[in-house]
């Protein structure tokens, strides 16, 4: 059975800090110091907003789900008291 979904997550650039997003490429600048790596995921996209970086995930994997990359699906808790 094939799940169809979108998982997105927004992660903040604190003052000071500059991120781009181009020929499948991330580069992080903070004054004279920079950082780029390669992006070559097919299922993920990266988008530089006012309020931060928009990380999205189409039809993501439990994996792919985790933690940071948003909102997991609700599981239900069953609790006994004796």
């Amino acid at each position: 059975m094939v799940v169809t979904g979108r998982t997105e997550s927004v992660v903040e650039v604190p003052e000071g800090v500059q991120v781009e997003v181009a020929e499948g490429a991330v580069t992080v600048r903070h004054g004279e110091t920079s950082l780029s790596r390669p992006l070559s995921h097919p299922r993920v996209s990266l988008e530089v907003a006012q309020d931060g970086v928009h990380v999205a995930c189409e039809m993501p994997t439990k994996r792919e789900r985790g933690p940071s990359c948003g909102p997991s699906p609700p599981t239900s808790a069953t609790s006994s008291t004796a």
